[in-house]
């Protein structure tokens, strides 16, 4: 389990934290839905810009596919809208253009038909007559040639869309492609979803060659860059898990995502540590931007197409550090709920996220390679998207069930404090007197994770023992008589 266990705001880089903490202000979104929207905006902007050179040597995109859960309400609309301003500025722009580039060409078009009519009639009476043909088919072989052509501008956004429109436009358009949607439940419940191995290679970089019969011709796609951007709510996503999770998962598509799940505005939240006296909104409209300017910055001035993209590296510790974390990832038991042996196919894509998450955040500070602080909080970042994997699938309870289970586990602690005062539990007296839906493993570890994932409690694994008010100052004598006491079985314990 990560150290910080509620978001992990303090990961961004600074002036994103602080605008983290104003669209929240603005919207009253969850921490974690903006976080996890941002990043993947962040992605789309600057994935034509960068690739990032891994420890080994390995060259990787950054385009990232994150997803919010949440509730109708929650305010993922207003979010999205927040902060893709940047991008669909860039998409409006040249849209307009696209449109004046349409008419010429459609212009250009019709006099080139008038010109090969006219060659065509010449050939005609040229082989009637039986004259000599080599001047007329040299004129049409030129004529041929110079056959208008659109040029072709780049178009980053799409939401309602099939497959087929999506491969199309990156390979006749442009390759930089992000999938950005606060209804989600159009690209799970859609066709998309059921084309993972298609749009797994575009995560990865690889080249996509498409030939069926339904495109009218063949799509190849040199260096896709792509990211999805999600948001959907929460029975859609249940939906979703019940008839195709396992089959998503086992393709690879859900394990390159980041999920993130907004909890109820009803639930006590741990004390924010910020202080900020005052704020500006201009600080969103810095951001827009920023990714409207990254956007431009990956069009070739001279010829209009695409850049040679930076390589981010690391730099010697944080190559020791990402080493380090791929070996604990790989090999470590995470607490009292288990190793990471069910997930093995989402932690393989860990790796990258953080890698390239780091990348990202290199970049947007200004530097071309990554250090100690950056991939440290890439990491930090990355842990807390694993606890929130593991809710949404472990066994078969969704995510939306650990949080009803966790809203009763609260519930409950809240009662029991009342009465009896009492700080820490033992996980075993609470497997014992929780209510009975509670005291399953599966559930009970599920709801305390959920729990300490938002700083609601404090989980010590070493000992067992849950902690149900970490703001507070530890107290380690208090802490030890639950032990003691716990052992020689004279805890008393107050139900209610």
């Amino acid at each position: 389990m990560t150290d910080q266990k509620k978001y992990p705001v303090h990961c961004f880089p600074g002036d994103l934290r602080q605008m983290i903490w104003v669209v929240q202000d603005i919207t009253h979104a969850d921490e974690a839905v903006i976080g996890t929207t941002l990043l993947g905006v962040l992605a789309s902007a600057v994935q034509g810009n960068i690739n990032v050179i891994l420890p080994n040597g390995k060259e990787s995109p950054v385009s990232l596919w994150t997803c919010c859960i949440a509730e109708s309400g929650a305010g993922k609309t207003a979010v999205f809208n927040m902060l893709s301003a940047g991008i669909n500025k860039f998409d409006s722009e040249y849209s307009k253009l696209m449109k004046e580039e349409i008419i010429k060409y459609e212009s250009a078009m019709k006099v080139w038909k008038v010109i090969e009519k006219v060659y065509q009639d010449e050939l005609k009476e040229a082989v009637l007559a039986e004259d000599d043909l080599d001047e007329i088919i040299e004129k049409i072989n030129a004529h041929s040639y110079a056959k208008p052509k659109i040029t072709s501008w780049p178009r980053v956004l799409y939401s309602d869309t099939t497959v087929q429109a999506l491969m199309h436009g990156m390979g006749t358009s442009w390759p930089n492609a992000s999938f950005m949607s606060d209804e989600g439940s159009l690209f799970f419940n859609g066709q998309l979803s059921s084309t993972f191995s298609t749009m797994n290679r575009c995560w990865d970089g690889s080249s996509v060659s498409l030939d069926r019969k339904s495109n009218k011709q063949n799509i190849f796609i040199e260096n896709p860059r792509l990211t999805i951007s999600l948001g959907i709510q929460d029975k859609q996503f249940e939906k979703f898990v019940e008839s195709k999770g396992e089959s998503a998962r086992d393709i690879g598509g859900l394990a390159r995502m980041l999920f993130s799940q907004s909890y109820p505005p009803n639930f006590k939240l741990s004390k924010r540590e910020k202080n900020l006296l005052f704020y500006q909104t201009g600080c969103v409209d810095a951001f827009n931007e920023y990714t409207y300017n990254k956007l431009k910055k990956s069009i070739c001035e001279s010829t209009g197409g695409l850049i040679r993209k930076e390589k981010i590296i690391f730099d010697h510790d944080a190559a020791d550090t990402y080493e380090v974390f791929t070996e604990e990832l790989e090999d470590k038991v995470q607490g009292w709920w288990g190793s990471l042996s069910d997930y093995k196919d989402y932690v393989r894509k860990c790796y990258q996220h953080v890698a390239r998450i780091a990348g990202i955040f290199a970049y947007y500070r200004g530097k071309s390679s990554i250090d100690r602080r950056t991939i440290d909080d890439a990491i930090d970042l990355v842990q807390w998207y694993i606890s929130e994997f593991k809710i949404i699938f472990t066994g078969k309870e969704t995510g939306a069930a650990y949080e009803r289970y966790a809203k009763e586990l609260d519930a409950w602690f809240d009662r029991v404090s009342q009465k009896s005062d009492r700080r820490f539990f033992m996980k075993n007296e609470i497997r014992r007197y929780a209510p009975n839906k509670l005291r399953e493993k599966n559930k009970l570890d599920g709801a305390l994770l959920y729990l300490s994932n938002r700083g609601m409690v404090e989980c010590y694994c070493e000992d067992s023992v849950v902690d149900i008010r970490p703001q507070q100052r530890f107290d380690a004598d208090e802490y030890q008589d639950t032990i003691v006491a716990y052992k020689s079985r004279t805890l008393r314990f107050y139900n209610s």
